[in-house]
């Protein structure tokens, strides 16, 4: 198990990946490669939470990663939750620009297209979640869901869904910030 923990830097996010990569290399027997490519993606992954978060929202400027290894479906799964100004927010003026007005649900999956960033600097141009769906597409059970405002998206790795929360409902959170879990069969 991978313990629900903190992680205040990216710094300290690089040493987190490294420890869990150890630990799936020794559980899963997965190769060094595998888990490299795994570790980068997940790292992709917290990297936005970093990058687009903390500093717009300061209501807790870490990330809470968690996870867990499925022995018997032979699978791990990876959490990691920012507080930062969620992807509907971030991305919802970048969709606005390119003539489209989407739903959270729908933002989320716009945000998941080749090249669509909301940020136009060096370190970011738009790669992270759409390389994160090519690799999960190539993992046998490989899936992923994030839940971010009033918008759920969901990948299993063939087929996208949405949903848009209904605000106001039981189920309307309006997460300020953004769940991410991805689902890796080893």
């Amino acid at each position: 198990e991978y313990l629900l923990r903190g992680i205040a830097r990216r710094d300290e996010m690089i040493e987190e990946l490294e420890s869990w990569g150890q630990s799936l290399k020794e559980w899963a027997k997965a190769s060094a490669e595998a888990v490299a490519l795994w570790q980068m993606q997940i790292g992709e992954v917290t990297a936005n939470g970093f990058q687009h978060g903390g500093a717009t929202q300061p209501i807790r400027q870490e990330i809470l990663v968690a996870g867990a290894q499925r022995a018997r479906r032979r699978a791990v799964q990876l959490a990691a939750l920012d507080f930062g100004s969620g992807i509907p927010a971030t991305i919802g003026p970048v969709a606005k620009a390119a003539g489209h007005k989407l739903d959270h649900g729908r933002l989320i999956a716009y945000a998941c297209r080749d090249g669509v960033t909301a940020r136009s600097v060096p370190e970011n141009q738009g790669r992270g979640l759409s390389t994160l769906l090519r690799t999960l597409a190539m993992n046998e059970e490989g899936r992923l869901l994030i839940l971010s405002g009033d918008g759920v998206f969901y990948f299993n790795g063939s087929k996208e869904e949405t949903m848009e929360l209904p605000a106001g409902s039981a189920y309307g959170v309006g997460l300020v910030g953004t769940l991410t879990v991805i689902s890796l069969r080893t």
